[in-house]
This record gives C-alpha cells, structure tokens and sequence, in this order.
C-alpha cells in the first residue's frame, strides 16, 4: 500500500493531495476512454471521495500515508477478503497508478493543471521503486 502512495503523491510532500487524487485518476481515465473524458464529472467524483471516505473534515485537503492506509485496507475488505486477492487488487492499482503518472509526460495529453507535477513526477524508466 505505501507504493500506491507514493505513486500517487505527485508532489512528493508524503501527504496524498485532494488535487493529486483529482489529476491522476483523470490520467488513468484517459488511457482507458480517450481524450473525451467529461473531466467535470471526473473531478466531482474523485474531489467528493477524497472529502467523504479520506479527509477528517471539511477544510482538509491533504492526507497522510497512515489515513490512505485505513481507507485502502477498508476498500480492499469490501472488495475481496481473501489476502492473495486483495495483493493482486493492490498489484493492478499500481500499475494504474504507474501509467497515470506515465501520461503526465505525454506533451499532447498535458494540461495546465500538470504543468506544477512535472518535476516532481519521474519518466517511468526513472522510477525507483519498479
């Protein structure tokens, strides 16, 4: 679970961000369904998540990895109860992750939201924890 966290911390503060959830899950989006996304309802969706299942309040935009973790492990529960099946749940969500993270450097799917993640999001062959 914290490589999925790490993964999805794009900004690498180790607090998973309201707005990294929002971009990312846009990203992985994109490779399933194309371009034509409604990212309006892409971000409602992902934005009411992170405030009803992550956040401890209304004002909180930011969780740590100990928050993630609580909720991950109760997703995982309603998911599946078998170990080995939630490690492969937790497997393909990486690799989601993974290729989200990927699009951020694709200049013809970049948007001015990513431009402030670019730094800090590494090339896929310069990822460290693969």
């Amino acid at each position: 679970l914290h490589q999925l966290f790490v993964l999805q911390d794009l900004g690498r503060n180790g607090l998973l961000e309201e707005r990294e959830l929002v971009l990312l899950n846009r990203k992985i989006a994109i490779a399933h369904y194309g371009e034509d996304i409604n990212k309006e309802e892409l971000t409602m969706k992902y934005q009411e998540l992170f405030r009803t299942r992550l956040a401890e309040s209304d004002e909180q935009r930011a969780v740590p990895y100990a928050r993630f973790r609580c909720y991950m492990l109760d997703v995982l529960n309603k998911l599946d109860s078998d170990r080995d099946s939630q490690r492969n749940i937790v497997e393909q969500f990486i690799a989601e992750a993974s290729l989200g993270r990927a699009l951020f450097h694709d200049p013809g799917l970049r948007s001015d939201s990513d431009i402030s993640f670019l730094s800090t999001i590494t090339k896929p062959a310069d990822e460290k924890w693969r």
